[in-house]
């Protein structure tokens, strides 16, 4: 009988409808810490987290058993220097909670402050936005001597006069005040008094004046849009290029007369920097009453009702003071390099709420950055995210300093949709003028790369085949492909600014590309991966190159994602037309740097297409058999094997429709060397790694001389580089192997993770899919947890307890209950493998307690010698407790018919 605690997290599953063809799980990477706690990790140019966020319920959801709040690990988070890019502690937006407007904006709010921790950088320069994100052609404005501008002064007044205001009115926002509607008003006279562009369609600077800014995560209500909509009520974040913020609290009283009048002198010098330098205004104490978090109208109808946050520890806390000391330190030398730069470890409230609104931006199409905005009074600073981090200018007075203003205009009113971060290798259908969405419009890869197989018979020359493997052979001619949104094919975009930020896109080959790819559905994977991580492209020309000279697993290459071709370029490459790569005073440190790749491929369907469980069993058995012969050929692991990653495609076999299974997204691939068995030197760094941060999480930092040594040496020392290298975890929490999801050292990711990943695929689609209702897949809140030891103990009790085991299953379809014996032989298979995992931590523990001993002796090295050899056999076991054959075994039973 299970006891009070087990039933009391038994997990059920409840609907989440979600949007056809939109991506369904949020997917996770961990390092090793003391704990796995859903605290920030390291600065965000390291690996990030996997490009998806789950799309939360659209209604209010039930509480389900396992909503009540889990058993929490409360141990110290991980030391920021000692996580990596491929093991992000970001959070996601996984236990937000939705609305029918969309995400809730606490929770939002919550996200982007531990989204964004460590990657602000303040300061910036004005005249570079104009110049180097916005590109503009000051020549445009056709200045001459006698060239001035002017600010109607009855514009001004009315703007100083008034405050934005808002108040609540039978649970309605409402409007007060025309602050907004006279700084509309001056944006709209100073625009008209600019030159025309030939051939040009400038963005329409809307004032929103609450209507809402749609979009696939939120119904935002940002207080003015620039768009190619004409209607202001029918703005959408797909199509919006750039967005502003304006807070005004108070009426501004008129001390000094501002100036009205811009001379063609103030706008040349302020474009080329040649000003005096300029500080950044302190911002001043807000009235009484005025929310910290802005004045959002989300805020206002949904009072935030959160727990008071904790306060910080303080410095003499075990590790919180010296994390925060390496988090001051770890971007502002490398990246920056100078001083009037200034990285900004937090958001205030009004920052925040334009870091929202350009996360949208970029959560939505194929973007390269975002900008916007935000005006505080009269005080005005432009801002700037992408892939790395965000970025803001300093800030200046509209009115004192109004050539500025006048600058910012000119760049938003001559911008084209590229020089507001559409991604610059998408242009416009011909006779189209204005960005109003991107069916049709046209991909070009100018230089990419073919993947066709090299010939089997051996006549490629080693260097030929290395060239082949790197995406270094001859390049194509210019290759053209369409966006393609009919018949409900979809653009997928990553939720969040930070990281790969991976987007697929549904394209159709044109001209030279069509001849190459013949003209089925492809689809283009953008991506923005760090750049000296081995690409993905690689690891897929690898293991595809490497099967198809292998008779015996040449048949099975049909389970491996085709690769057409692919396109990469570095972010400094003036075709991409990358801002980031001239905002820097100094080039951004070689281990931060991204690069833009494209990865053209066939178009697969998801796993809920499939129309059987029969469909479903086939497609498993071909995944796993072409995951094996991945490992037999090349000892890659593909360490992400999860339901996004798990697709198929049909054929005709005579009068009959087959499904194949096909393993795609190899992003996250590693070359495996051994079987687990030998304790390996990155075993040993790991360990070293461990040791070394239990040594500075017990250092006082009460001596800042002492810190900064520290610090330095924490930079300069490679051999603590390299044992930091060895930490990291992957995968998709929900369907990680039980092993990785425990604390303590990181585990090797082997192959027989991977295979039970397989396992928990299997288990979760069984319980959360309904075949009438395909696409609104349900979800386990047990396995959805932010803290994933957690998750880790909700799946364990999935393995040991057979009521949790169960109650898993209580709304899953009856079709699919028919793979129940299926999951309960391979759950018997995996309650071993965490038996034996336990013991094999804890040889672990005995055989590295004698190795860190400072001044060994015969004695401990006899000792050591035999804790090894138990270490070794109880590796043995596991290795061949999980094995191919019978795993495969257990997923190829026969489905027994419904009782």
């Amino acid at each position: 009988m299970a006891n009070i605690s087990d039933s009391y997290f038994i997990p059920i599953t409840f609907p989440s409808p979600l949007p056809p063809g939109y991506p369904y799980w949020c997917h996770f990477h961990i390092s090793h810490s003391d704990t796995m706690s859903d605290t920030h990790h390291t600065n965000s140019l390291e690996e990030e987290e996997r490009d998806v966020v789950l799309p939360l319920p659209q209604r209010q959801r039930p509480l389900a058993a396992s909503d009540v709040a889990p058993e929490r690990d409360t141990t110290p988070p991980p030391f920021r220097f000692t996580e990596s890019e491929s093991t992000p502690f970001r959070a996601s937006m996984g236990a937000a909670t939705k609305s029918n407007t969309g995400y809730m904006d606490p929770d939002v709010k919550a996200f982007l402050k531990n989204h964004f921790k460590g990657t602000v950088n303040t300061g910036i320069p004005i005249h570079k936005f104009f110049r180097d994100v916005w590109k503009l052609d000051i020549g445009n404005l056709h200045l001459k001597e006698e060239s001035s501008f002017t600010v109607q002064h009855t514009l001004l007044k009315r703007f100083l006069k008034d405050a934005w205001k808002k108040t609540i009115e039978n649970k309605h926002v409402r409007t007060e005040g025309t602050a907004a509607i006279a700084f509309h008003q001056i944006w709209k006279h100073l625009e008209a008094q600019l030159p025309p562009l030939k051939d040009h369609t400038a963005a329409i600077f809307h004032n929103m004046q609450e209507h809402a800014v749609h979009g696939e995560f939120a119904e935002l209500k940002p207080d003015f849009n620039g768009s190619h909509t004409l209607e202001s009520d029918l703005q959408h974040c797909i199509a919006t290029l750039y967005c502003g913020e304006m807070k005004k609290y108070l009426e501004t009283r008129q001390k000094n007369k501002y100036n009205v009048t811009i001379e063609q002198e103030a706008l040349k010098a302020a474009y080329s920097g040649h000003v005096d330098s300029m500080k950044t205004n302190p911002q001043k104490k807000r009235p009484r009453g005025v929310d910290s978090d802005g004045d959002d109208p989300a805020d206002l109808t949904y009072p935030n009702k959160r727990a008071k946050t904790t306060k910080k520890t303080s410095s003499s806390s075990v590790g919180e003071g010296r994390a925060q000391i390496l988090e001051e330190f770890s971007l502002d030398g490398e990246i920056w390099g100078k001083e009037n730069v200034r990285r900004s470890s937090d958001l205030t409230g009004n920052q925040l709420q334009i870091a929202k609104y350009l996360n949208e931006l970029l959560s939505h199409g194929v973007r390269s950055y975002a900008t916007g905005f935000l005006l505080e009074q009269t005080n005005m600073t432009l801002w700037y995210a992408d892939r790395m981090g965000l970025v803001s200018s300093q800030s200046f007075d509209i009115f004192r300093k109004p050539e500025y203003l006048l600058l910012v205009i000119a760049a938003h009113h001559y911008g084209a949709p590229h020089d507001f971060g559409v991604n610059p290798f998408l242009t416009l259908p011909p006779d189209t003028s204005r960005f109003i969405s991107y069916d049709k419009m046209i991909l070009t890869l100018p230089s990419a790369t073919s993947a066709n197989l090299p010939p089997r018979d051996g006549s490629e020359s080693p260097d030929a085949v290395r060239q082949y493997e790197d995406a270094l052979g001859p390049s194509l001619p210019p290759l053209e492909f369409q966006v393609d949104l009919s018949d409900n094919r979809h653009i997928n975009t990553a939720y969040g600014t930070i990281g790969r930020g991976t987007t697929v896109v549904p394209v159709l080959a044109r001209g030279t590309a069509q001849e190459l790819f013949g003209p089925g559905h492809l689809v283009a994977k953008l991506a923005w991966p760090i750049e000296h991580r081995d690409p993905e492209d690689k690891f897929v020309r690898v293991i595809r190159r490497k099967m198809d000279e292998k008779d015996q697993a040449r048949p099975f290459l049909k389970h491996i994602v085709e690769l057409k071709c692919s396109f990469s370029c570095r972010m400094d490459d003036p075709a991409l037309r990358f801002p980031r790569a001239a905002l820097e005073p100094e080039p951004v440190a070689d281990d931060m740097r991204r690069c833009f790749r494209v990865l053209m491929m066939p178009e697969y369907l998801p796993l809920e297409e499939v129309k059987s469980p029969e469909e479903l069993r086939q497609v498993f058995i071909d995944v796993i058999t072409g995951h094996h012969w991945v490992y037999e050929t090349s000892n890659v692991l593909h360490r992400d094997i999860s339901h996004g990653n798990i697709m198929f495609y049909r054929v005709r076999d005579g009068d009959n429709e087959k499904v194949v299974g096909v393993l795609t997204d190899w992003d996250l691939a590693e070359k495996q060397e051994g079987d687990g068995v030998e304790v390996s030197d990155a075993e040993i760094q790991n360990r070293m790694a461990q040791r070394d941060s239990e040594k500075r999480s017990k250092a006082s930092p009460a001596d800042p001389t002492q810190q900064d040594e520290d610090i330095v040496m924490a930079e300069e020392d490679e051999a603590s580089k390299k044992r930091q290298k060895a930490r990291y975890r992957t995968g998709t929490g929900p369907f990680m192997a039980v092993e990785l999801l425990q604390p303590g050292p990181t585990p090797r990711h082997l192959y027989r993770h991977d295979l039970e990943s397989f396992f928990w695929v299997l288990a979760w689609f069984c319980a959360v899919f309904n075949p009438k209702d395909p696409h609104n897949l349900r979800v386990i809140p047990a396995w959805q947890q932010k803290n994933l030891v957690d998750v880790g103990s909700a799946k364990s009790k999935f393995l040991t307890n057979n009521t949790v085991f169960q109650r898993t299953f209580a709304q899953a379809d009856p079709a699919y209950l028919r793979f129940k014996l299926h999951l309960a032989f391979l759950s018997s298979l995996f309650r071993q493998v965490k038996r034996e995992a336990e013991g094999e931590r804890e040889n672990a523990e005995d055989y590295f307690r004698f190795f860190d001993a400072t001044t060994p002796e015969p004695e401990v090295e006899v000792i050591q010698e035999e804790c090894l050899a138990k270490l070794k056999e109880c590796r043995e076991r596991l290795r061949d407790l999980v094995t191919f054959e019978k795993v495969l075994g257990m997923f190829s039973r026969e489905l027994k018919p419904i009782s």
